[in-house]
């Protein structure tokens, strides 16, 4: 019962400033008074949209979908007495450059009778304004504002397109899977070069029949049965690690005084874990013989004698001593440690980036004590809005060797931070909410990068699977790029090798490469009206909006707008890209969230 009195108090404290700050007269007879202007007229429908002029994308999407309604022939409106006119969409444009002047447009508007809807209003304004348009009976519709009080207070006539802060948040966070998938755990593999002493081996070299001889054409059985089986096991821990055996190399049982850094490879740095298939003493004695050629490094040694099965609790696998496997029990354990994923949240210090910020938050909290992906979030910070100098919380992301971080709020300071922290040759990924996109979209990369992208992308590619223990960084392609006689900027090499290492990525509702025959159908129509810029969510957002309300108004067959709102709860949308429907709340449901990619150096999205 706490949320309910919770609602309802805020409510009223809304209420109380408006009605203080902006009195009214005759407030209670606003929404019968546009009801009855409404019904009894014969003109137009009056829209108003209030929306930042400098944002044109928006604005773009909206007057494309009123050419294609005005084209269809408008409304047909039905009088009392049966008979039919056809009307159309009026609309008039409110700069909402200052978010605080947003009530002072829903304020004019209230007073207006014959304004029907009101369309707009980003995050900072929309809650506000929607006591403002419910009380005066003007139909809402919010495309952008994620605010979970927008729609809780049981208004009639106030409806969200966006999915909610919650939704969003969950959202990124199951970008996890996604992203950051599993880990590649790379193993040494040692095994005897005799038969002797190898009869806990016999599972993994069943096509073997003797060594010596033979050995060369047993040792990749050795690694591929070994990862075969080690990957069975980890496939039941979300697919989290992955088994790669940079090494499977015998030894012989009868020297194991060998040079073991000769044995293993000269990058020993390579391998999170070196594993002997042999029983003690000669693995015991193998293993001290790595410990001291690898001078005190931390590794995971194991051998199968290494380990007292009476007393090892088996929660990985099942015990089955004849065939001396267990051991990948503790292996398993051991490695998935190795395997945590460290997770920075950073939010702008509004109100929004906050909230974000919290659910993201709250939405990680389901990892705790999940043995199938172990979360360390290693940084949780907030920025002032307008900050300038990130140097501090690049050093943090750096030091904490942050693999992904969750970024919420301004859009604008969100994007100064992502590119200092590209600038600086960091490779994390990076995952924003919705208020990101034109930022990013608008970034630039260097023009001198425009004759080597393609080059660099080679040198990335050839790169990846070697086994050089690190891949490419920005400084060591800006140094090749030299040698060939490249005179453009280190930074912007640095930022574009950093960002196709990482990759960033925001979360929308619009998905540009969907297979959707109405994606496709306003995407086509967007280019031959607007051929200077491509269309992204924005302008996705602000055409669905018109579609919608007129599917409405097709359905309701009248100008009342308490009407059209009903029949928006009461029908599937016909008018969003996906088949969803506005809750009693006035949400629209089902609406999927795309994780689309930021390609700074071409200026465009990639789903």
């Amino acid at each position: 019962m706490k949320w309910i009195y919770g609602s309802v108090l805020f409510v009223g404290v809304i209420t109380s400033y408006i009605l203080m700050r902006y009195p009214w007269h005759r407030m209670d007879h606003l929404p019968g008074q546009r009801e009855t202007a409404a019904v009894n007229s014969e003109g137009d429908i009056s829209i108003a949209v209030v929306w930042p002029k400098q944002k044109r994308s928006f604005l773009r999407g909206v007057q494309l979908a009123l050419d294609e309604v005005q084209a269809a022939g408008g409304v047909p409106i039905r009088n009392e007495d049966g008979s039919e006119y056809s009307s159309s969409f009026s609309v008039r444009f409110f700069d909402e450059s200052n978010p605080e002047h947003g009530i002072d447009v829903a304020r004019y508007l209230a007073r207006d009778r014959d304004t029907v809807v009101a369309l707009g209003h980003e995050n900072k304004s929309a809650v506000l304004a929607s006591v403002v348009y419910d009380a005066s009976g003007i139909l809402y519709l919010a495309p952008t504002a994620l605010q979970q009080t927008l729609t809780k207070h049981g208004f009639g006539t106030v409806f969200r397109m966006a999915p909610d802060q919650k939704e969003y948040a969950q959202a990124m966070v199951d970008s996890l899977s996604s992203l950051l998938p599993s880990k590649q755990i790379r193993v040494a593999l040692l095994y005897p070069e005799k038969k002797t002493k190898v009869e806990a081996v016999q599972p993994w070299e069943q096509s073997a029949s003797t060594h010596g001889d033979e050995n060369a054409s047993s040792k990749p059985d050795v690694a591929q049965r070994f990862t075969q089986y080690a990957n069975s096991l980890l496939e039941s821990h979300g697919d989290r690690i992955r088994i790669d055996v940079v090494v499977a190399q015998p030894y012989d049982t009868e020297d194991v005084n060998e040079n073991t850094t000769a044995l293993l490879g000269q990058r020993t740095e390579l391998y999170d874990a070196v594993v002997v298939l042999d029983v003690l003493p000669v693995a015991g004695n193998l293993i001290k013989q790595i410990e001291s050629d690898l001078n005190g490094e931390s590794k995971l040694l194991l051998s199968l004698d290494d380990l007292d099965w009476s007393k090892i609790d088996y929660p990985y696998a099942e015990f089955s001593p004849e065939l001396g496997l267990d051991f990948f029990g503790p292996v398993v354990r051991l490695l998935l440690g190795r395997s945590k994923q460290t997770i920075a949240v950073i939010s702008s210090r509004d109100p929004e980036g906050i909230s974000l910020g919290n659910e993201i938050w709250s939405s990680l909290q389901r990892f705790d004590g999940d043995p199938n992906r172990q979360v360390d979030l290693a940084i949780y910070r907030s920025f002032k809005p307008g900050k300038q100098d990130f140097s501090q919380m690049v050093s943090e992301i750096d030091d904490r060797q942050i693999e992904l971080v969750f970024l919420a709020g301004s859009g604008e300071d969100g994007a100064r931070l992502m590119r200092q922290v590209r600038e600086a040759g960091l490779e994390p990924t990076i995952v924003c909410g919705p208020d990101f996109e034109a930022s990013l979209t608008s970034a630039k990369a260097d023009p001198a990068l425009n004759g080597v992208k393609d080059k660099i992308k080679k040198w990335l590619d050839e790169q990846q699977g070697q086994l050089s223990g690190s891949r490419l960084t920005g400084k060591d392609v800006f140094a090749r790029l030299r040698a060939d006689g490249y005179r453009g900027s280190e930074v912007a090499v640095r930022r574009f090798v950093a960002e196709n290492n990482g990759g960033t990525f925001v979360t929308s509702t619009f998905d540009p490469h969907a297979s959707n025959g109405k994606v496709h159908a306003f995407l086509d129509a967007f280019r031959k009206k607007y051929a200077d810029a491509p269309a992204d969510a924005s302008a996705a957002e602000g055409y669905q909006a018109i579609h919608l309300l007129w599917h409405a108004f097709l359905r309701s067959r009248t100008r009342s707008p308490q009407l059209t709102a009903e029949a928006l709860k009461l029908f599937v949308t016909e008018g969003s890209f996906e088949e969803s429907r506005f809750s009693p709340q006035g949400e629209l449901t089902n609406r999927p969230i795309y994780l689309n990619r930021i390609l700074h150096d071409v200026s465009k999205t990639q789903g």
